[in-house]
């Protein structure tokens, strides 16, 4: 699930007012994409071609196995930790299928697109759009993770 971090105080401005939401959970987002389908939306609308490296299943599975051994035999061991929360969250999203309005509707989390069908929140596409004709600065710049390497 995606959300355009301009829209977060949109709605939470709805949501605090809202008494359908008191003492609930709410999930908001403009969309529900997968890996593949971000990825091909990107090279739609950059007109770039992304490269790709799949993960298989039983290695995802195996590290996770791995990790969670070795982070539980020496709970110092930080890069055992890393590696661990790093295959959980794998498994959780690309094996399970956590991150969906259907999981989350299942949690007993209100959907804010029900709930506000007025507040037509910003699409990734049209996101990709502002970005690559640069009417937006790119997110997360500020995490060092997340930028290009400097020379």
């Amino acid at each position: 699930m995606l959300i355009d971090l301009r829209d977060i105080g949109r709605y939470v401005a709805r949501i605090i007012q809202d008494d359908r939401t008191l003492n609930k959970y709410v999930v908001a987002y403009s969309d529900c994409l997968s890996e593949e389908q971000i990825f091909r939306l990107t090279e739609e609308v950059s007109g770039e071609k992304i490269e790709r490296k799949y993960i298989p299943t039983d290695k995802i599975l195996a590290l996770r196995t791995k990790y969670t051994r070795l982070s539980l035999t020496d709970p110092t061991d930080r890069m055992a930790r890393y590696m661990r929360v790093t295959t959980d969250y794998e498994f959780s999203k690309y094996i399970r299928g956590d991150n969906t309005p259907a999981y989350a509707e299942y949690l007993g989390y209100l959907d804010a697109n029900e709930l506000y069908p007025d507040l037509r929140p910003i699409g990734f596409r049209e996101f990709l759009g502002e970005l690559v004709e640069g009417k937006i600065e790119r997110a997360y710049k500020e995490v060092p993770m997340f930028s290009p390497p400097t020379e």
